[in-house]
């Protein structure tokens, strides 16, 4: 997700040296945007989500020269792939969440780009595996760690409750009945937490009018409109 910032942020400063105040707004506007959505759901603590305000603070209130290339006016053609996606595109922060067994499945933000979508979760706090795998297979794995270490034994917990969530399909539609494709997708975790990306086309409509977020029986509604 910081990944995400940090591009975001460099197209943010590409703009500002073309002197497209235009398109400095609206990066702003993106980029704040989906701070805020991180910082909310926990994503992003205080501290780092004012840091990366300072930072989008900081690139626009910066005057660059612009060199003889940035000097001339830019065109749409001329106008970078990333950016041309983010003036087409509006970000729907969260957070959204739903109960998953025993934990909680957030979507922080939704990013809908002129063709595709971009889906920010978040699992936390985790579901214990009791919850996700049965009870019974739950006793019988932790017979199977019996003589091991603590921290080995939570590791191996760890470990089993992120295959067992890593098997289930994050899944999307709208309810103008569009057939979305994942295409792209990563995440990471801790001990006590799961996030990640998915990415998806096309992107919904202009008659649709909300989404839905599938992971097993985590069902989140976002409204588009």
């Amino acid at each position: 997700m910081r990944a995400v910032l940090a591009a975001a942020l460099s197209d943010l400063r590409t703009l500002k040296r073309r002197r497209d105040d235009a398109g400095v707004s609206l990066g702003v506007a993106y980029t704040t945007g989906l701070l805020e959505g991180l910082r909310v759901s926990g994503a992003l603590t205080s501290a780092e989500a004012l840091d990366w305000k300072g930072r989008i603070g900081h690139v626009e209130d910066t005057h660059d020269s612009p060199t003889p290339d940035d000097a001339r006016p830019s065109s749409n053609a001329e106008t970078s792939h990333a950016l041309t996606d983010q003036q087409m595109s509006r970000v729907i922060a969260g957070p959204f969440e739903s109960a998953l067994f025993d934990g909680l499945f957030r979507v922080v933000a939704l990013e809908v780009l002129a063709d595709r979508i971009y889906v920010h979760w978040r699992i936390a706090p985790l579901p214990t595996l009791g919850a996700v795998s049965g009870v019974h297979d739950s006793t019988a794995f932790s017979r199977d760690l019996e003589g091991l270490d603590l921290d080995t034994q939570v590791q191996q917990r760890r470990n089993a409750v992120s295959r067992a969530l890593h098997a289930i399909s994050l899944k999307v539609s709208d309810d103008a009945g569009t057939e979305f494709g994942w295409i792209a997708g990563g995440g990471g975790g801790r001990v006590d937490e799961e996030w990640g990306l998915a990415v998806y086309m096309p992107a919904p409509p202009p008659i649709a009018t909300k989404l839905q977020v599938t992971f097993h029986e985590a069902e989140i509604n976002i409204p588009l409109d």
